[in-house]
């Protein structure tokens, strides 16, 4: 038995508790004897529950996004779109392109803020602090993601976080 669940039998013995809980749809618990789950970057999805692995999260696909610890993707709205994987949908024009605030169209790989950053009110691009990311070159991103828990952007200008050692939280 999973020490995980010995702890949790022990503290409920009396409260009928006779098996451990299952992770949520959107999170994972990689590590037996994990007292967490650990959640589903946004971006990401999971449909499972009781999953046991970070590849049970998947991509959203194009013209969908995610939160973190997400069971399903949503559909961007009409007159919106995404690429694959991401987190917020921004404004597209028949083309297909998204643009910026002056209406002209961009392509997003070459052009904006780069993979890390956000667009300030001025229009410049600036590093995502300590324990934020933004994980694709974004021209309409105006904030950065704060990672979820368990995981950490120990530098400025992340892209993604990481993991927390087993161990930590």
């Amino acid at each position: 038995m999973h020490l995980h669940c010995q702890t949790i039998l022990r503290s409920a013995a009396n409260s009928g508790v006779d098996s451990c809980p299952s992770c949520a749809a959107g999170k994972y618990s990689a590590n037996s004897g994990s007292t967490g789950c650990t959640s589903c970057f946004a971006g990401t999805y999971s449909s499972a529950t009781g999953a046991s692995s970070s590849s049970t999260c998947s991509n959203c696909g194009a013209n969908y996004y995610s939160g973190s610890a997400a069971s399903a993707c949503t559909a961007c709205p009409s007159g919106q779109s995404s690429s694959a994987g991401s987190s917020s949908c921004v404004a597209s024009t028949d083309d297909g392109g998204t643009t910026d605030d002056g209406g002209t169209t961009t392509d997003d790989s070459t052009s904006g803020c780069d993979p890390g950053q956000y667009q300030t009110t001025s229009g410049s691009c600036a590093s995502c602090a300590t324990g934020q990311y933004q994980a694709t070159a974004s021209y309409t991103g105006t904030s950065c993601t704060s990672c979820s828990g368990g995981h950490y952007a120990a530098s400025t200008g992340s892209s993604s976080c990481t993991s927390c050692p087993a161990g930590t939280r």
